[in-house]
């Protein structure tokens, strides 16, 4: 899946938008809605059975998310790493990095998990089994909390990537950098004052307009190839190995 000359370019850029857009109903599952589903509140009027099954399916769309997205951010990589490879690596680190801290945090899921389909847990009562699997749960939540930072960094750097392509449109990397800003001001806000929040949650969205971008209309394949040959004509010819 490596952006080479000509078309295939377009191909990997389709390719970045598509894995990145279908990462969007996976997160809103597993990471808001069987989120928001009091699974263990006493009046919820819900099973064990059924809140263990629903958190299984929780772990396992954030899993086929997450790979989606390493996807999506190792296609980005190749197409903007003409740009500025430095920039270019930064952006993937950032974006990678909340790939395992992310995985990390479903072993909040996976014990309650544990505690919920147990059916004898030694000397506990059935509330009590309750109790600590939604401890596990708002464990898993300050996970979430944690990686937040990444979310919202490695949009910074991939907006200067597209903002200085000159094949993507300069406006797209304005509302990813804002988005990237928002993400931050959120993680903050929800990390020094607990319980508040900003009406700025619309800003998150931003980030989609890349890929939007990238699946329905691609790149400028004519400047990306003149940024390609202009990069490898200033690193200069390579020096033939010493007989």
């Amino acid at each position: 899946m490596s952006a080479t000359p000509g078309s295939s370019v377009n191909a990997t850029a389709r390719f970045a938008g598509a894995f990145y857009l279908a990462t969007v109903p996976f997160a809103v599952f597993g990471l808001k809605y069987v989120s928001k589903v009091p699974l263990v509140s006493a009046g919820a009027g819900r099973s064990l059975e059924s809140a263990e099954r629903l958190l299984r399916l929780g772990v396992v769309s954030n899993v086929i998310g997450l790979l989606l997205f390493t996807l999506a951010v190792l296609a980005l990589y190749e197409i903007l790493k003409p740009v500025s490879a430095r920039y270019a690596v930064l952006m993937a680190v950032l974006g990678l990095m909340s790939v395992p801290m992310m995985l990390l945090t479903e072993a909040g899921r996976l014990a309650a998990m544990r505690l919920l389909s147990s059916g004898d847990f030694g000397a506990f009562t059935s509330a009590q089994l309750q109790s600590q699997a939604a401890l596990f749960l708002d464990l898993y939540q300050d996970g979430l909390l944690i990686s937040q930072v990444f979310w919202g960094l490695w949009l910074l750097p991939l907006a200067l990537l597209v903002y200085r392509s000159g094949f993507l449109p300069r406006l797209v990397g304005i509302v990813v950098a804002i988005a990237g800003v928002a993400w931050l001001i959120d993680w903050g806000t929800q990390l020094l004052l607990p319980g508040r929040t900003l009406p700025i949650g619309f800003l998150n969205a931003g980030e989609l307009a890349l890929p939007l971008w990238l699946l329905i209309r691609g790149v400028n394949v004519g400047k990306w190839q003149e940024l390609t040959v202009s990069r490898s004509d200033a690193s200069g010819p390579v020096p033939p190995a010493a007989a």
